[in-house]
């Protein structure tokens, strides 16, 4: 049965007026290489101040990957909000920015979502919705973080 774990942190990437940010970038790339050996997918947020990232795959795999995230310095505050089983697998591979979009803007503002506040009080269906509507505004996971929006 497939795992699924949701942790939010926050960051102090330096991320530019537009929104882009070449150290998550790297972190992107590295997750794909990671994540691709050890058979987890993912999707990873990153806004200005905080990342949220979802993982899925199998229950050892993705506590290992929690506890490589937990112990990266571009990391502080990291809390898992969810840690289960789950029924059904979404294979979620892929990552977005929050940048000056009106569009992407809007997503978030709609459910609620600042992008300085870190969420750490949002449950696991909220972030999953977040997820979620990223997803479905149209980012193809081969796509860098500069093309998103």
């Amino acid at each position: 049965m497939p795992f699924r774990a949701i942790y939010v942190s926050s960051h102090i990437l330096p991320v530019r007026d537009d929104g882009t940010c070449e150290e998550f970038d790297r972190i992107a790339e590295q997750a794909h290489r990671c994540n691709a050996q050890t058979g987890v997918s993912f999707f990873l947020v990153c806004t200005h101040h905080w990342f949220c990232q979802v993982l899925e795959g199998s229950e050892p795999a993705v506590r290992r990957t929690l506890a490589r995230i937990a112990a990266d310095k571009r990391h502080f505050d990291c809390r898992v909000i969810e840690a289960t089983a789950q029924v059904q697998h979404a294979k979620l591979d892929g990552y977005a920015t929050v940048h000056k979009s009106i569009a992407n803007r809007l997503l978030f503002l709609e459910r609620g979502f600042s992008r300085a506040i870190v969420p750490y009080d949002r449950t696991a269906a909220e972030m999953l919705d977040l997820c979620n509507a990223l997803r479905s505004f149209g980012v193809p996971s081969e796509q860098r973080q500069s093309e998103l929006c």
